[in-house]
């Protein structure tokens, strides 16, 4: 996050801001694993005699 005075507004690079992180990846594995749980808890709930 670029917190210049003299450069807000403008694009701000700074290195290692395009990196992808352990913590950016285990955000998104998580989210994967919540909606794969919403979507079987949902056809769960329209289908119980399959489960």
């Amino acid at each position: 996050m670029c917190t210049d005075p003299a450069v807000v507004g403008e694009h701000c690079n700074l290195e290692g801001e395009d990196e992808v992180t352990t913590d950016g990846i285990i955000s998104i594995v998580l989210v994967v694993i919540a909606a794969l749980t919403a979507i079987y808890l949902f056809v769960a709930l329209l289908d119980p005699e399959r489960f």
